[in-house]
C-alpha cells in the first residue's frame, strides 16, 4: 500500500509581502535613480527615441530636470523582461544576418543623435547580376500582450495594425543620419506575456496609409522639423507648450491613477510637476525646475 505522504507543517508562512521582492524592488528604484539622465552621443541635445513624444517632456529632458514621478517597480520589471529578449534578438541577427548592433547615427547639423537597434544589409536576388544589398536599420520593440494584439490587428483600434507611429519615425530618424543612409526598416515586435514575435519589413520612401499615408522618411522629416521647433523654443528662453502629437495642446493633466487621456500624461516622469505649469510656453526665468546635478 502506498503511504500517502502529510502536508508539511514546518518551514516558513507564505509572507505577506514578500522577503526578497522589497529587496529586488528596492535594488532595482536606486540603480534608475542613481543612473540619472542617459547620455547622447556627441551630448547632442536631441535623440530620435523622443520622436513625437510631449514636446514639454522632450523639454524636460533637455533640460535635465528632474523626474517628479519616479517609474513604478513593476515597469521597471516589465523592463528588464524586454532588455533580455533585445539582448537575445541582437545575438542571434549578429551571427545568423551579420547586423552590427547598437549603431550610433548622428545628424552634426541637428543636434540629433540616435542608436540603432541593428544594421544589416538585405540582399535581394537580381538575376543574372550581383546581388543588391539594401542597408536595413532594425528595431526590437516589447509590448504587453494587450498592445501586441493591437498592433498585430488582433484586436481593433483606430490606428489599424502596424509598428507604432513613434517607432517608425524614430527608426527612421536613424535610418536617415547621414552615417547610415538606410533604405528599409526592420520592426521586431516581442509579446511580452505570451512570448509572441510579429515583424515587418517596410521601404522608407514607400506610403503607409497606417501613417496617413505618409511614407517613413516624411514621417520623420516632419518630426525632424518639430523638433527643430523644441529646440528653438529653448533657445528662446521658453519651456515648450504641454502638446502630444496626435493628440494636441494638453490644458488638463491627468492624473496617474485615473483613464483620462492623453494616457502619455498618465505614465510620464514629470507628471506632477506638468501639472503646476500652464500648458501654453511658459518663460523659463519664471520657473524653479529641479535640475540633476549629477555627482
Amino acid at each position: 500500500m502506498v503511504q500517502r505522504l502529510q502536508p508539511t507543517q514546518k518551514g516558513l508562512l507564505p509572507h505577506p509581502t514578500g522577503i526578497v521582492l522589497p529587496l529586488v524592488e528596492a535594488d532595482m528604484i536606486e540603480a534608475r535613480e542613481a543612473e540619472g539622465p542617459r547620455p547622447t552621443f556627441r551630448g547632442t541635445r536631441l535623440r530620435a527615441s523622443q520622436a513625437l513624444k510631449c514636446a514639454r517632456a522632450v523639454g524636460f529632458e533637455i533640460l535635465q530636470v528632474q523626474p517628479s514621478n519616479p517609474i513604478p517597480f513593476e515597469t521597471l520589471m516589465a523592463f528588464e523582461v524586454g532588455n533580455e529578449f533585445h539582448r537575445k534578438i541582437q545575438g542571434i541577427v549578429m551571427r545568423q544576418l551579420g547586423a552590427a548592433i547598437e549603431v550610433t547615427g548622428y545628424y552634426p547639423e541637428e543636434d540629433l543623435s540616435c542608436h540603432a537597434d541593428f544594421v544589416y544589409n538585405r540582399y535581394l536576388f537580381n538575376p543574372g547580376q550581383e546581388d543588391i544589398p539594401i542597408k536595413t536599420v532594425g528595431e526590437i520593440k516589447s509590448s504587453s500582450g494587450f498592445g501586441f494584439l493591437i498592433i498585430t490587428g488582433q484586436r481593433r483600434s483606430d490606428e489599424g495594425p502596424g509598428p507604432r507611429d513613434e517607432h517608425v519615425a524614430q527608426a527612421a530618424l536613424c535610418a536617415m543620419a547621414p552615417n547610415i543612409d538606410a533604405k528599409n526598416l526592420h520592426f521586431v515586435y516581442i509579446d511580452k506575456d505570451r512570448h509572441s514575435i510579429a515583424e515587418w519589413i517596410l521601404h522608407m520612401d514607400e506610403p503607409q496609409v497606417r501613417y496617413q499615408g505618409l511614407s517613413p522618411r516624411q514621417l520623420a522629416e516632419a518630426e525632424l522639423e518639430r523638433m527643430r521647433g523644441i529646440l528653438g523654443r529653448l533657445d528662446s528662453g521658453m519651456l515648450p507648450a504641454r502638446h502630444v502629437p496626435g493628440f494636441g495642446r494638453v490644458n488638463h493633466v491627468p492624473s496617474p491613477d485615473s483613464r483620462d487621456n492623453p494616457w502619455q500624461c498618465r505614465y510620464c516622469q514629470y507628471n506632477a510637476i506638468c501639472s503646476t505649469i500652464a500648458p501654453t510656453p511658459t518663460p523659463l526665468d519664471e520657473l524653479e525646475l529641479p535640475i540633476y546635478e549629477g555627482e
